[in-house]
């Protein structure tokens, strides 16, 4: 068997950020994961081969999703806002963003990359931005 063909194998035909991720240790087996508009759930064989915690659903549930995520950003005391490439565009991520300010939870956001866009939603709302995409930089943001 080659290489591609055992890479398919266990991860299926995974976004490449998330490969990325994955690889760099950000991912831990202790941590729930939600994939709200999973799709087919081509970003899911990896989890579900190694036992993680994992939420995942389509648009054609948008309400569910809504309900859980609102219930879950309820609890939590911090909303963190990854910004990656195509962020600013997810209307998924503006509602999270509205709802976590709704809710008067802490906002902290941080670029994977200083060259992408903010998400509209998330500018002039007091959030506090992270100065680099790694766990010390973000924890400081938090604080």
């Amino acid at each position: 068997m080659n290489l591609m063909v055992d890479l398919v194998a266990q991860f299926g035909h995974i976004d490449i950020y998330l490969f990325d991720q994955l690889l760099r240790g950000r991912i831990s087996s202790d941590m729930r994961i939600i994939d709200a508009g999973c799709g087919g759930g081509r970003n899911l064989i990896y989890f579900l081969k190694n036992g993680f915690d994992i939420f995942a659903v389509d648009s054609d549930e948008a309400n569910v999703v809504k309900q859980d995520l609102a219930a879950r950003i309820g609890d939590a005391s911090h909303f963190l806002c990854i910004v990656g490439k195509e962020t600013y565009r997810s209307a998924w991520m503006a509602w999270e963003i509205r709802k976590a300010i709704e809710l008067r939870k802490k906002l902290v956001a941080a670029k994977t990359d200083s060259i992408y866009n903010s998400p509209t939603a998330m500018q002039g709302v007091g959030a506090s931005w992270s100065t680099m995409f790694n766990f010390d930089s973000i924890k400081k943001a938090m604080n």
